[in-house]
């Protein structure tokens, strides 16, 4: 059907068109939501009456009939006398998303003028005096977006600020600041990433400044159906080689994680638990199905999950798979059937749970999308769910990935090394061994009294054991010792 702009803001969705409908309520709040109009496709759809709504080409008819009556609407006086659009400077723009997308609350039109009026002189005087402080709030938007962790929202305010105070010493970062955004071209912004941190930014930092700017525009383009291109769209930024120090999470740590975790939802809360039980990539999770995860039939095997697609070196795939520990069966289960006949939550307990008497689904996604089910969990959805739990629990800052550091870590204490890299997909032994080190820093694996690092479970089973045998009288440990001998 063509993109969005094209199509007056009416979007393919699945089996029917959206729209995202603007209302006002009390003269004051604002209300988005979508409105769809399903249609039968395929040879059923063709069955239907020409006049009747269900037809696909009826349903678009109406989508757009309802969008451009809306649109309409909403240039009315009413309308704008509370939410006029600003002139639509970059500075401006960036300020309503800030204003709009991260604290979540509306303005007054006349208050955002003069809120603009007092950063140009800020900027104009070039003193030390403090920024002027954020708008007064009105009202709270009811905007339908997901909540952002918020690190990810001062973050990205820290990022506006910046721009502004650059703006102040900067003659050329002023001019494109105060430049119509539909006037800027990629070499705009390629001058900001240049002077950022006085060019001196890690690329890093760079592609977080451009995601900035990405979100701002899916703000404007979603509520406001903006049509501009994204400039920034194929910039280079090259990588100065540095890679990010590998760090494990503390058993302590993942114990305090794991309290929050429970207040996610079930499907997200147990893929990020697949993550964590088999150092899986999100991307491998979230297009997991059914029918790549194969049940034993013996009671001594464990059941594996197939990935078809994986990443190796930079553009080859490659086939691999992972046991899945009890303790990842056992979130499986829970995700089919979290109840019981009478309501009740099921306990299900490693060890004592046999999977194969488990009625598991044959097909599907594991981990469908919470919002529509026939979708697969998306990438994103893990990681802010993740990101939000993180900063909860009140433990350093760490992402998704940072679970398969840990597994890997913890497979050095309990397998060969070959081993490890050939369930985590591992090609380079040298990059793999940093994670012996890691093992030691997060408490897995200890040095015996030779210096050598040993798991920090054998070492403790092999300790308890040894005080075991010390408190068996002398014929006992005689006969023991043995029988051992003689095995």
């Amino acid at each position: 059907m063509g993109r969005k702009a094209k199509n007056h803001g009416v979007e393919l969705h699945g089996k029917s068109f959206r729209y995202r409908a603007r209302t006002m309520e009390d003269g004051a709040k604002r209300v988005s939501a979508y409105k769809r109009w399903p249609f039968i496709d395929g040879p059923e759809g063709k069955k239907l009456k020409p006049n009747d709504p269900l037809r696909k080409e009826n349903a678009y008819r109406n989508a757009v009939a309802f969008a451009l009556a809306d649109q309409k609407a909403r240039l009315s006086p009413q309308w704008a006398n509370h939410t006029q659009d600003p002139e639509g400077t970059l500075l401006e723009w960036l300020l309503r998303y800030q204003v709009e997308a991260l604290e979540l609350r509306a303005y007054r039109s006349e208050d955002m003028q003069a809120h603009l009026g007092r950063i140009h002189a800020q900027i104009d005087r070039k003193g030390k005096e403090p920024l002027p402080d954020d708008l007064t709030p009105i009202f709270e938007l009811t905007f339908h977006v997901q909540p952002r962790a918020a690190t990810s929202i001062e973050h990205d305010k820290s990022q506006i600020r910046t721009l502004i105070r650059m703006a102040r010493k900067d003659r050329e970062i002023n001019e494109i600041l105060h430049s119509h955004i539909s006037s800027l071209g990629k070499a705009h912004f390629q001058t900001i990433l240049a002077r950022w941190s006085n060019g001196k930014a890690k690329p890093k930092t760079k592609r977080r400044l451009i995601n900035t700017f990405s979100s701002a525009y899916n703000h404007h383009s979603q509520h406001y159906d903006m049509e501009q291109a994204k400039p920034w769209t194929g910039m280079v930024i090259l990588d100065d080689g540095t890679k990010a120090k590998a760090r494990a999470i503390p058993k302590a740590q993942l114990d305090k994680l794991e309290a929050e975790l429970k207040r996610l939802h079930p499907v997200t809360r147990a893929a990020i638990e697949f993550l964590r039980w088999t150092g899986a990539r999100r991307s491998e999770a979230a297009f997991l199905r059914w029918e790549n995860i194969q049940w034993p039939e013996l009671a001594n095997s464990a059941p594996t999950a197939h990935f078809e697609r994986t990443k190796a070196a930079r553009g080859v795939y490659k086939a691999r798979f992972v046991y899945l520990e009890e303790e990842c069966v056992c979130v499986l289960a829970r995700l089919v059937k979290p109840t019981d006949e009478n309501g009740e939550l099921i306990e299900y307990v490693a060890g004592e749970f046999d999977p194969r008497t488990f009625d598991w689904p044959k097909s599907g996604w594991v981990f469908p999308s919470p919002q529509n089910p026939q979708l697969q969990i998306s990438g994103q959805t893990i990681y802010q769910a993740f990101v939000r739990s993180v900063e909860h629990a009140g433990i350093p800052h760490a992402s998704p990935h940072h679970l398969r550091h840990t597994k890997a870590t913890q497979l050095t204490a309990m397998v060969p090394q070959a081993m490890a890299q050939e369930m985590l997909g591992h090609d380079d032994a040298a990059s793999f061994a940093i994670y012996r080190h890691l093992a030691e820093e997060a408490g897995y694996m200890v040095r015996d009294k030779k210096g050598q690092l040993v798991s920090a479970d054998m070492l403790k089973s092999k300790e308890e054991l040894t005080a075991a045998i010390k408190n068996l009288p002398k014929e006992e440990r005689a006969a023991m010792l043995a029988e051992l001998l003689a095995d």
